[in-house]
């Protein structure tokens, strides 16, 4: 083989490589369990606790990282007195109606749940929930006998299933097979007492919130390096 034909097939070669660098779009090789749906982050395949799609998982109060039995104001960890309606809270409050104002308005991450996958895994924020409203077809279904919702992208043919697993207020589990509601990692500040979340009912999709105390679905999100 000459050298002419040698320094033909290495160029050939560099320039494939530059498309499939570009075409990657800057993203780590897949991870297992995240879904791509051409959106800023992925979406995990299931709720944190799960194993399947269409397993509810476990339920968190807003900013613990372990479920617990009793989803009611004196069993929060950032509980320090009172009840709904008075209710002081000694961390992520921007009102003095709620206790001393310590000005953070995100989960830190020692508070993040999600977190405990490791790796580049955390909670979605709202904006990042907004945009898996906006930019997917949201479609009531049911996989394996339980409702839920079909989540697939406008932008790819990813998709993930979110399913109605409710939420729970004291000990009782509400709304299962009728809502899906899963936290997002930030405070919602008109109401501190309160934090941003997906709430789909059956024909009706939004980013609403839930009392702090009250026990959600997590849903990891991954965020890949730039």
């Amino acid at each position: 083989m000459t050298m002419k034909r040698i320094l033909v097939i290495a160029a050939a070669l560099l320039l494939m490589a530059g498309c499939h660098k570009e075409d990657s779009d800057h993203r780590e090789p897949p991870v297992v369990g995240a879904v791509d749906l051409g959106l800023s982050v992925d979406w995990a395949v299931c709720n944190l606790g799960a194993d399947n799609a269409w397993e509810y998982g476990n339920y968190y109060s807003w900013g613990e990282t372990s479920p617990k039995s009793d989803y009611r104001w004196p069993y929060y960890v950032f509980w320090l007195s009172g009840d709904m309606g008075n209710v002081k809270l000694k961390k992520y409050v921007n009102s003095v109606t709620y206790g001393n104002i310590d000005g953070r308005l995100v989960l830190d991450a020692s508070d993040d749940a999600a977190r405990s996958k490791g790796g580049s895994w955390r909670m979605p924020t709202s904006n990042e929930i907004q945009e898996l409203i906006d930019n997917c077809t949201w479609t009531w279904t049911t996989l394996n006998d339980v409702n839920g919702y079909e989540v697939r992208s406008k932008k790819n043919d990813g998709s993930i299933f979110i399913p109605a697993a409710g939420d729970m207020a004291g000990t009782t589990l509400d709304t299962e097979g009728r809502r899906c509601c899963i936290w997002s990692s930030d405070l919602f500040q008109g109401n501190c007492a309160t934090a941003e979340s997906l709430v789909a009912d059956k024909g009706k999709v939004e980013v609403s919130n839930f009392a702090r105390c009250y026990g959600l679905s997590i849903r990891p999100v991954y965020v890949y390096d730039k």
